[in-house]
C-alpha cells in the first residue's frame, strides 16, 4: 500500500470521528449555561538562564452554575485559533444528564473547520494516490 493512502485514509477517519463525535455532543448537549473563562493555562520554558514563556497551550478553563451547582471544568479542544481571556463570558451547551459534559459552540466552530480541513487533506491524497496508480 502506498504511504499516500494510508496517510489519506488516516486524515479520512481523524476528521470523520472528530464529525462523528461533534455530532454526539451536540445530541447530549440541550441546555444552556452561562460561563465564565477563570484559568488558562500558558506554558513556561526555562532554559538555562533564559526564561521564556509562551501563550500557545491553549485549554481554557469554564466555571458554570447549572441547578443551582457550580463546575469548573477545563475544555477538551485545544483553542489556538481562539483567544480567550480571563473573565470572558460566553455560553456552554450543557448535558443535563451529566453536566460536567459540555460543549462551547464558540470552540465547536473551530473544531469544524479543523475535521473539514483534515477530511480535504484525505481526499487530496486518495485522488493523487489513484492518479499515481492509474497513469502508470
Amino acid at each position: 500500500m502506498s504511504d499516500y493512502l494510508i496517510v489519506s485514509i488516516v486524515f479520512l477517519l481523524v476528521g470523520i470521528i472528530g464529525r462523528i463525535r461533534s455530532g454526539i455532543i451536540k445530541s447530549r448537549c440541550t441546555e444552556m449555561a452561562e460561563a465564565t473563562v477563570v484559568f488558562e493555562r500558558k506554558a513556561e520554558i526555562r532554559s538555562g538562564h533564559c526564561y521564556y514563556k509562551y501563550h500557545f497551550d491553549k485549554y481554557p478553563t469554564f466555571s458554570y452554575t447549572y441547578k443551582g451547582r457550580k463546575y469548573t471544568r477545563k475544555s477538551n479542544y485545544y483553542s489556538i485559533t481562539l483567544d480567550f481571556k480571563i473573565g470572558d463570558k460566553l455560553e456552554l451547551c450543557i448535558d443535563p444528564n451529566n453536566p460536567e459534559r459540555f460543549y462551547c459552540p464558540k470552540e465547536q466552530k473551530s473544531s469544524f473547520n479543523i475535521d473539514l480541513i483534515s477530511i480535504g487533506l484525505g481526499v487530496f491524497l486518495m485522488i493523487i494516490f489513484f492518479v499515481n496508480v492509474f497513469i502508470r
